[in-house]
């Protein structure tokens, strides 16, 4: 999946004070994680879920890639090729990523 203008994420924007909410993204892959809000807080996670496309979301899903790394014990090497990626995108926030 290539890098391109219409997978950047944009910045999330509060919805009542239309200022730019910054956010550090901590995985959560412990069992309880399903009580806790995805993203930190219920106003972030309902920020995210109004925001951001569907590919994102299943992007931050850790259990599910863990199920998925699990069910191919005999992985030795994953390599992720984005083809044509210019370097400078490279710490940018994006849904290949």
């Amino acid at each position: 999946m290539p890098h391109s203008p219409e997978t950047f994420l944009p910045p999330v924007i509060n919805s009542t004070t239309g200022k730019k909410q910054t956010f550090l993204y901590a995985p959560q892959s412990h069992k309880m994680a399903s009580k806790i809000p995805r993203y930190g807080t219920w106003e972030m996670t309902d920020l995210f879920v109004k925001q951001y496309p569907p590919l994102f979301h299943a992007a931050t899903d850790v259990r599910a890639f863990v199920r998925a790394l699990s069910s191919m014990p005999n992985l030795r090497h994953l390599r992720i090729n984005c083809e044509g990626q210019p370097r400078s995108h490279r710490y940018r926030r994006s849904i290949v990523d």
